[in-house]
């Protein structure tokens, strides 16, 4: 068989082949530009999960040294063994109000907003408000007082009110608004006896939201802090009525395959599609406290032009083989 024959007969497949391939290289480089894409925008996240997850850290160390003596002193404990065995009255309360006063004045009232206290059953005892927004003088009675048929005891109207809006008291970390629009994180610690370790009841401590989770709100950037083992919500940068209430309800591609070790030194990212949009989801896992930090970017807007046009260049290159070979075999 001649070389003109040979030519001739299999110039289309060669064409084919050629031309497959070439449009493969460009599908190759396509998903590489993007994939580096990827790679930048999740770096930026993770820069900010880092710089946030520091801040909790921190903020955490402080918040465990600083209110132990709330929940884990032997006169807090003796208390409140007191109002498990015979219901909270308004000496208890005053004298756990006594002593959150005077824990404010040693530590400082610029990290903490209030103190609560609740029975077994999650009542409020007493609350305190460490801001100036709720003077003494304007102190109501709790439902658990009342419920006793006590005199009333003092609370904070702004901090108690805020609880019955809880849908989760147990929940060891939740972001909550007051009456006055102030966001805090509502941090809750069980208090035990000291004979038996039996439950006697919580305490509530509240803390100034921007100063734990510093987020500042951008139009394509949606973050959620979550419990890493309940997989409760502790904040939802979109939708704080969602703190305290499951991640799967609402994000359960948020807890698939969560890393069992701290993922800070972890590279990599998910991209997910959810009410047709496009989602980068970076993430870090803390040991103390056990959160895990997402941010879901909508890379729509980032992606969406470039995407396009690195379509119509593809087309534009399959065209242009398929004319290129087409007319070299008729000529």
């Amino acid at each position: 068989m001649n070389f003109s024959n040979f030519r001739t007969k299999y110039f289309p497949l060669l064409s084919a082949a050629t031309a497959l391939l070439f449009v493969g290289l460009f599908f190759m480089f396509y998903q590489l530009v993007f994939s580096a894409m990827y790679d930048i925008l999740d770096e930026q996240n993770r820069r900010l999960l880092s710089r946030l997850a520091s801040t909790i850290t921190d903020t955490q160390t402080d918040l465990e040294r600083e209110t132990k003596v709330l929940y884990a002193s032997r006169s807090v404990r003796k208390r409140m063994s007191a109002v498990a065995n015979s219901g909270p009255d308004i000496e208890v309360a005053s004298k756990l109000r006594s002593s959150v006063r005077s824990w404010s004045k040693n530590i400082g009232n610029e990290h903490y907003r209030g103190i609560t206290y609740l029975d077994i059953h999650t009542q409020p005892i007493v609350s305190v408000d460490l801001s100036e927004r709720d003077p003494d003088s304007a102190l109501l009675p709790t439902p658990a007082i009342l419920s006793n048929a006590q005199t009333p005891a003092h609370a904070a109207p702004s901090v108690l009110r805020s609880w019955a809006r809880m849908r989760t008291p147990h929940a060891s970390a939740t972001s909550v608004i007051l009456d006055d629009s102030t966001k805090v994180l509502r941090t809750i610690h069980d208090i035990s006896d000291r004979r038996t370790g039996a439950v006697t009841g919580f305490v509530g401590i509240d803390r100034p939201l921007e100063k734990v989770i510093s987020w500042v709100r951008e139009p394509d950037k949606h973050m959620v802090v979550f419990e890493s083992k309940t997989g409760s919500i502790v904040f939802d940068s979109d939708e704080y009525s969602r703190s305290g209430t499951a991640l799967s309800q609402y994000y359960p591609y948020l807890a698939i395959n969560l890393p069992e070790e701290t993922s800070s030194d972890q590279s990599g990212y998910r991209i997910v599609v959810t009410d047709d949009r496009e989602y980068l989801i970076s993430r870090i896992a803390l040991d103390n406290p056990a959160w895990t930090l997402a941010i879901r970017l909508d890379i729509e807007t980032y992606v969406e032009k470039h995407r396009t046009q690195g379509i119509a260049l593809i087309i534009a290159s399959i065209l242009f083989v398929v004319v290129a070979g087409t007319s070299i075999y008729v000529l």
